[in-house]
């Protein structure tokens, strides 16, 4: 009988330690690359980054006090953009008056305030709007920066400077 239990032994082998340590430290390696594969991505993905383009298509002069600047403001973001604050920078004590579209703003100081623009995605909107202050002059130069409100509550900016011509 005591010949039947070694025998037994002898067929039943286990795995040594050291290929259970290497087989265990390979497993473990191979999730940690798919998790460092996939959740960055993942993670990404669920960040959705809201932007605006803007383009300062005209800026010519009317007067010795009277300018009037054409725009476009693009939504490259995933959500709408449901209101714009457009601040005049440079020269400073602008009074400034949207001419286009006839859509309701408001001013506060050199800042014109669309509450209600609603640009879906990828859409864009040209507003033309007057300039009126005593530093404007051919050759001046007008730097505007945009701020875009998201019906998500996220923000967006944007900047573009041109000369008065």
């Amino acid at each position: 009988m005591a010949e039947y239990i070694s025998l037994k032994r002898i067929t039943t082998r286990a795995m040594s330690e050291l290929l259970a340590l290497v087989l265990g430290i390979a497993i473990t390696v191979a999730v940690g690359m798919t998790l460092y594969t996939f959740i960055p991505n993942y993670l990404t993905s669920m960040q959705q980054q809201q932007k605006i383009a803007l383009v300062v298509h005209d800026v010519f002069s009317v007067s010795s006090s009277e300018a009037i600047l054409t725009l476009s403001i693009r939504n490259l973001g995933t959500k709408e953009v449901k209101a714009v604050n457009i601040t005049m920078l440079s020269p400073v004590n602008l009074n400034v008056e949207l001419i286009a579209p006839s859509i309701k703003y408001k001013v506060v100081n050199s800042t014109l305030g669309i509450d209600k623009l609603g640009l879906p995605p990828g859409h864009e909107s040209i507003l033309t709007i007057r300039l009126k202050g005593s530093d404007i002059s051919v050759g001046s130069k007008v730097v505007i920066t945009v701020s875009a409100n998201y019906i998500d509550g996220s923000t967006a900016s944007a900047s573009a400077q041109a000369l008065i011509v």
